[in-house]
């Protein structure tokens, strides 16, 4: 026997490993990976160091509570979500928040308004889609520079690139919740059309004010500001409608490589919470209504020659409406 030290040291400390390899192995080539050793019980590869990301498959978000965006995903680590209600949350990553956590669809930008305030809806609905991936450190530099909280990237089948397992295939959802009344139901559908692969898919959501353990306004911002809390135990004004539904069509190859077209329609209102106190005036109330009619055409083809691997297209157009309404005028303010 022939003992082997390798010492591997880190910015906490070192460790050092002790081998006892055969004699008779010494002859034999052998190949070791380069390893880094961290602070962490295992040893990380070298080409994972730059890596950092969470995925959410399509049974965890089929299985999940239904909820927006960042409620969804509240919850992993580093995670959070911003509070407007039911009908807006947006992730929260390390901290940041806003245009620093960039949302994709596909790949492509979400092309709406969420990133401007906090109260502003994603337009997209997770019971559509058929995984989640978020990214954060070095690996969201692949995406630009703006992104530099994380990269939440909603990913559906809507074109698809693949044949569906036998003439069809296809998924579907329905849950309801008791402290609001929640309802909803998602399903899509994978159809083998000949030379075609054709796609249908859609969800519903409603919810309406939900109930709390305690007053919504807290006992010691009550204190603190001199406040008289309504009596109520259920946050008024986050009643929430959403609907989307989106079909797409692509023409697969025989070597892989397929181009498609799809179309999504998304339809979400919803109220903003207000501060239940007792007050001489009456709360504004404001309720939003956001509407995008989005087209997607996306496309891959293999390169078998030279150094280029594949060549992918992705191309995104939206027609976004939101506004915000003020329901004591019943007209829109914003």
């Amino acid at each position: 026997m022939h003992p082997q030290s390798l010492l591997a040291s880190s910015a906490v400390g070192a460790l050092i490993a002790l081998a006892a390899v055969p004699a008779q192995a010494q002859s034999e080539p052998s190949t070791v990976d380069e390893l880094v050793v961290t602070a962490a019980p295992y040893a990380v590869s070298l080409d994972t160091i730059t890596t950092s990301v969470n995925l959410l498959s399509a049974e965890e978000i089929s299985l999940a509570p239904p909820a927006g965006i960042g409620d969804l995903l509240s919850g992993l680590p580093g995670l959070r979500s911003t509070a407007y209600g039911p009908g807006a949350s947006r992730p929260v990553i390390r901290g940041l928040a806003g245009p620093r956590v960039l949302l994709l669809q596909n790949g492509v930008g979400m092309v709406d308004a969420s990133s401007l305030s906090p109260d502003h809806a994603v337009p997209t609905e997770a019971g559509q889609a058929s995984r989640i991936e978020v990214l954060r450190g070095p690996s969201t530099l692949a995406y630009g520079g703006s992104g530099i909280g994380g990269v939440v990237n909603v990913l559906d089948d809507r074109v698809p690139s693949r044949r569906p397992d036998g003439r069809m295939e296809g998924r579907g959802a329905i849950s309801w919740s008791s402290a609001d009344n929640g309802r909803a139901a998602s399903g899509a559908a994978m159809v083998d059309a000949g030379p075609l692969v054709l796609v249908f898919d859609g969800s519903t959501r409603r919810s309406d004010d939900y109930a709390t353990p305690v007053r919504p306004v807290s006992d010691r911002l009550a204190a603190e500001e001199g406040l008289v809390r309504s009596a109520d135990k259920t946050l008024r004004n986050v009643s929430l409608e959403a609907d989307a539904w989106g079909l797409g069509a692509s023409l697969l190859g025989g070597d892989g490589g397929f181009l498609g077209l799809s179309v999504k329609r998304t339809d979400t209102g919803y109220g903003l919470p207000f501060e239940q106190v007792v007050s001489e005036s009456e709360p504004e109330l404001i309720r939003l209504h956001m509407k995008q009619t989005r087209w997607d055409l996306r496309g891959e083809t293999p390169v078998h020659d030279g150094w280029i691997e594949k060549v992918r297209l992705a191309v995104g157009r939206a027609d976004y409406e939101h506004a915000e309404i003020k329901i004591e005028e019943g007209k829109a303010g914003t």
